[in-house]
């Protein structure tokens, strides 16, 4: 799968399509921006999406953010689907900040993936 940098930001960031599952019903969202983050160990879901797909919470866990705050973030079962890739089901967190899928290496370690910065591109495989 090859896709184009979103160049709506500033850097242009690596961002592909995804399709969010709720593992027990298998209601989904379709096509939801998720942007590649490679920083982080777990993705994480916009609220929305947990309202869309009426999912339970599973936990509330301890995240450390950006400036080393430490938050209490609840946290959610989701099927992640990139593409027509095999589906991978996670304990995502769940932010009502969050516009975007975040894919942390819990989903991104199950591709070979290149950032192709200079062409602006990003393959998965």
């Amino acid at each position: 799968m090859r896709y184009n940098y979103n160049r709506q930001l500033t850097p242009p960031a690596p961002f592909v399509h995804v399709r969010a599952a709720a593992p027990a019903s298998g209601k989904a969202v379709e096509q939801i921006a998720a942007q590649l983050d490679s920083a982080a160990d777990r993705s994480v879901i916009p609220w929305s999406v947990v309202e869309a797909l009426q999912l339970p919470q599973l936990d509330e866990l301890p995240a450390l953010g950006f400036g080393g705050h430490l938050l209490s973030v609840p946290t959610f079962l989701v099927q992640l689907t990139v593409r027509s890739c095999t589906p991978i089901t996670v304990e995502a967190f769940a932010s009502r900040e969050e516009p975007y899928v975040l894919l942390g290496r819990d989903v991104l370690n199950h591709f070979r993936i290149l950032l192709d910065g200079p062409n602006l591109v990003v393959e998965m495989e």
